[in-house]
């Protein structure tokens, strides 16, 4: 089953808070800013967290793009098959008047 019309927009939108999340980390693993407690990052552990940082975008790639892809699979089947019956349909039409 497809998922409904307003799948895309909040598909959108939680990529976004994703992308927002990780700009967040990034700040906070450069010294820029604090986290959610108010710390801020030492100096000698910046290298591990831009490590854990690159891992996280690259598992939320990942997922953004697996979701992505099912997404539009979906999409492409449904086209597919909304296709087939209008072809069908037609036929019976051709078939009728002729």
């Amino acid at each position: 089953m497809a998922p409904g019309p307003d799948y895309e927009e909040k598909f959108n939108l939680g990529v976004k808070e994703i992308e927002t999340a990780l700009e967040n980390e990034k700040l906070f693993c450069a010294g820029e800013t604090a986290d959610a407690q108010g710390k801020t990052l030492v100096k000698d552990q910046k290298q591990l967290c831009f490590r854990e940082l690159k891992k996280h975008y690259l598992e939320s790639m990942e997922v953004i793009f697996t979701l992505k892809k099912q997404y539009l699979a979906l999409l492409h089947t449904k086209h597919v098959e909304e296709l087939t019956a209008i072809q069908k349909k037609l036929v019976q039409q051709v078939e009728k008047n002729f």
